[in-house]
């Protein structure tokens, strides 16, 4: 399989050891890049364990740097005709993989294609409790118009994580030439704010300027997370809100807007000054419907207050017993056109 797959780590040798392993597993052929930013001594845990696994196409590279910073850097090694971005708890289906590059092979004039993704959430960072499965929905449809302006300004309506399909490397590359290698290090693997652009929007943006992306309706990924408490949420989707009203921010904007004209002119060769206008109005239409939806963020403060006041009454955890999700079954899974390939992930990631 001429696949790279591009894995940013970071203190998360749990998670590091049940994906390496799921790969060896189902004999996966194709090349695994961990490219680690984790201290010293988790680190050192992380090359001793690919070591006890050794598969031969395994490649580790100890490398600082946010997601696509270490991306960036790692592309110029990149031998494949192909590669894809992962996160190191999420999971490739085998046959998924297969059907889209074999449409890539045969469809020259895309640069990417992806195939359905479910999304897993589980208990607790065990991973050993599965409470909920559902559609991931960035991803799961076409963005195949021909002009890159009407590709973007359909990104801007339906957002697609993009960077989670399979890329030619070329045009990878060329998308990740954009990422600003000089953003303040990283402590932690959660996305820091003021990197939102940088690390998620930009490339998934420059991704549909680029190209056609295309969807193969074969299980091709599972996604996973750990369940996250209401509160916790609110706190997230509040810097975020504190973000994009802030100089910074607008600041941020403002560099993306004129990175996204250049490439666009270049590519359509048509009037920089009407795509100013339209990315201009497109993005900040955009902004204000993901980040400063001012009804959502006081519907999660609101929520919050509430959860504060029970847990200060004691009545929370009353409460919340009432509400806890069930603990999901195989058995109830009835997608039948995933479920054979669901199964593989299912029977590994629990026994």
């Amino acid at each position: 399989m001429e696949l790279s797959i591009l894995i940013p780590t970071l203190n998360r040798t749990n998670f590091l050891k049940k994906i390496l392993t799921y790969y060896s597993k189902i004999n996966l052929n194709a090349y695994v890049y961990i490219l680690d930013s984790s201290i010293d001594d988790i680190a050192n845990e992380n090359q001793i364990l690919i070591k006890k696994i050794n598969n031969e196409n395994f490649k580790y590279h100890k490398i600082f740097g946010k997601s696509c910073q270490v991306q960036k850097k790692i592309m110029p090694q990149i031998t494949t005709k192909y590669c894809v971005f992962s996160g190191d708890d999420d999971y490739f289906c085998k046959q998924g993989l297969e059907d889209t590059i074999n449409f890539l092979n045969e469809n020259n004039d895309f640069i990417a294609a992806h195939g359905k993704i479910l999304h897993v959430t589980f208990e607790n960072n065990d991973q050993n409790s599965i409470i909920d499965v559902s559609n991931y929905k960035p991803l799961g449809f076409d963005n195949c118009q021909e002009k890159s302006i009407d590709r973007l300004i359909f990104t801007f309506k339906k957002y697609q994580t993009s960077t989670f399909s399979i890329h030619r490397t070329e045009s990878y590359m060329q998308l990740m030439s954009y990422i600003d290698e000089n953003i303040n290090q990283i402590q932690s693997i959660e996305m820091k704010y003021e990197n939102i652009f940088n690390d998620e929007l930009l490339p998934n943006f420059l991704s549909c300027c680029f190209g056609k992306n295309k969807f193969i309706d074969k299980l091709y990924m599972i996604r996973t997370s750990v369940f996250s408490p209401r509160d916790k949420n609110f706190f997230s989707q509040k810097k975020i809100y504190d973000y994009f009203t802030n100089k910074k921010g607008k600041e941020t904007i403002k560099k993306i807007k004129k990175i996204l004209t250049k490439e666009i002119t270049i590519l359509d060769k048509n009037n920089l000054f009407e795509n100013e206008k339209i990315i201009d109005e497109e993005i900040n239409k955009f902004i204000k419907k993901n980040y400063l939806n001012h009804k959502k963020y006081i519907f999660l403060k609101i929520q919050n207050i509430i959860i504060y006041i029970l847990k200060k009454i004691k009545l929370y955890e009353i409460i919340k017993k009432y509400f806890k999700k069930k603990t999901y079954s195989f058995d109830i899974f009835n997608d039948k056109k995933y479920k054979n390939q669901f199964k593989i992930f299912y029977n590994f990631i629990l026994y």
